[in-house]
């Protein structure tokens, strides 16, 4: 076999945003969530080297964290059956991620059977089915029930436990037993004639709704990126994010490379692999390699005649696991926030006119004062006493591209409100100037007036001369200066 898995880890992320403009509103999402999936925890491992204020992040006694986690209860994580029966996977632990800023981080882990594992082509198809999360049809997203009781009347008066399931598929055949999307797991005989049939019913389960209906009480929800169900136009997620970690050995390079890149992406065989693994994967160690894509990140260590630590990696390296899935949190959180407020920049009004221009002045500055207080607040140059931790964290936000995201978004908006500004202040400069040429048009007016009734008060040959000429001179000055301003309101107006 090409490829051989020894243990893996599959998780999902699912990034939505929610309305929080405040700590109240930030205070009843939490609520609201723990209301309906479990209870809240401090999201920090037993075993971590990260720093103080990494660990307190998520802490639910911190005030000043970036937001909290809430456990899913184990009773509503379902069991999931292929529809051919063959394969079988659960869900066995999820979580909630509620940030302050209204950024959320929905997450799963699922553990596939062995049916599943020991061959990579079905393997690639599971993962390939796990990420779509908006589709229907779906031959892997079976929901399987707990054991049920079809009971009826035999006509055998011995007591009997029948578990062949042909003989069982027989015997509900005659009792008229609907045996379609069941599975048959015995039948019982009583000797007072009376029976029963042990089975699971299995139904079609959507990934996409179960994570809707989990979180669907939460003010503007929106999935990032988001389809909608076509009955009730629900917001339903379009795709999940990928983290896995394998222990996995490989007869070649290439079938290597072509495991990590699939695995990691999520694409099955029908997808082509046209880039080096190797050139583009973080390798801290001589047989590990971190690989991320925008599709997913994963941790995969090859099984060769030099590894003497299999002990570690089948056990605490599946736990320590955890701690890189709190720096993709992390990572994600940064990502889709910028996301967020570059939608939100979008979304101001073109309009350069009256009030609109105000508010669009307004909300500019006040985007601008949130990214960097988040930015503040979120971001982190290192992460770890531990030199692979940081360089995993710096890894997954080049592949984000976190820091250029970032100046974008914030020079694109700087460079838009000084837009905005200049044109708000050549307004009121244009404004200014004009009260100022109405206000001397008023005192010119004045003295052209009070110049023209001295002329014609006083004549040429009377006592009056001086006054007579001081008039005409004030005729003369105003009119000067008049056809001044007016080559000034000219030139203005030609600039």
């Amino acid at each position: 076999m090409a490829v051989k898995v020894d243990r893996i880890m599959l998780r999902y992320f699912v990034p939505f945003g929610f309305e929080c403009k405040d700590e109240k509103m930030f205070d009843n999402a939490v609520d609201m969530i723990k209301s309906r999936v479990g209870s809240e925890e401090n999201k920090k491992s037993p075993q971590n080297d990260f720093y103080k204020n990494i660990n307190e992040l998520y802490n639910k006694d911190n005030p000043s964290g970036i937001g909290r986690h809430i456990a899913v209860k184990n009773d509503i994580l379902p069991s999931l059956i292929s529809k051919d029966k063959s394969h079988k996977a659960d869900i066995k632990k999820a979580g909630v991620y509620l940030h302050r800023n209204g950024l959320g981080v929905f997450w799963y882990e699922v553990s596939p059977d062995e049916s599943i594992t020991e061959n990579t082509d079905t393997l690639y198809e599971f993962q390939n089915s796990f990420k779509e999360l908006a589709i229907y049809k779906n031959s892997f997203l079976w929901q399987k029930t707990e054991r049920r009781k079809f009971e009826f009347t035999s006509e055998t008066g011995s007591k009997k436990i029948i578990t062949d399931k042909n003989d069982i598929e027989e015997l509900a055949k005659a009792s008229g037993f609907e045996t379609e999307n069941k599975t048959l797991e015995k039948a019982v005989i009583l000797e007072n004639g009376k029976a029963f049939i042990e089975y699971s019913e299995f139904s079609e389960f959507h990934q996409g709704l179960w994570i809707y209906n989990i979180l669907k009480n939460l003010g503007g929800l929106h999935f990032i990126p988001e389809r909608y169900k076509k009955e009730t136009h629900e917001p339903i997620p379009d795709k999940a994010l990928l983290c896995n970690y394998s222990l996995f050995s490989a007869d070649s390079d290439d079938d290597r490379m072509d495991y990590i890149f699939r695995m990691t992406s999520g694409y099955n065989k029908n997808y082509s692999r046209v880039e080096d693994i190797d050139k583009n994967a973080l390798r801290p160690f001589g047989n590990v390699w971190w690989y991320a894509k925008k599709e997913g990140i994963g941790q995969y260590v090859l099984i060769d005649d030099t590894e003497k630590n299999l002990d570690f990696h089948r056990r605490l390296a599946l736990e320590r696991m955890e701690n890189y899935c709190l720096l993709y949190v992390l990572v994600l959180q940064q990502h889709y926030s910028l996301i967020e407020y570059s939608e939100r920049i979008g979304k101001l009004s073109a309009v350069m006119k009256g009030r609109k221009q105000k508010d669009n002045l307004r909300e500019m500055r006040k985007c601008s004062e949130d990214m960097n207080v988040f930015f503040m607040k979120n971001t982190f140059p290192a992460v770890s006493h531990i030199s692979h931790q940081n360089d995993v964290y710096k890894y997954l936000k080049e592949i984000y591209q976190i820091n250029e995201f970032y100046d974008e978004t914030k020079n694109g908006l700087l460079a838009v409100t000084d837009m905005v500004e200049k044109y708000h202040s050549e307004k009121s400069s244009d404004r200014l100037f004009l009260y100022t040429i109405i206000g001397a048009f008023f005192v010119f007016a004045e003295t052209f007036v009070n110049s023209a009734t001295i002329v014609s008060m006083f004549g040429k040959e009377s006592e009056g001369t001086a006054l007579w000429w001081a008039g005409v001179l004030g005729i003369m000055g105003v009119s000067v200066v008049m056809a001044f301003v007016i080559w000034l309101i000219w030139k203005r107006c030609k600039k």
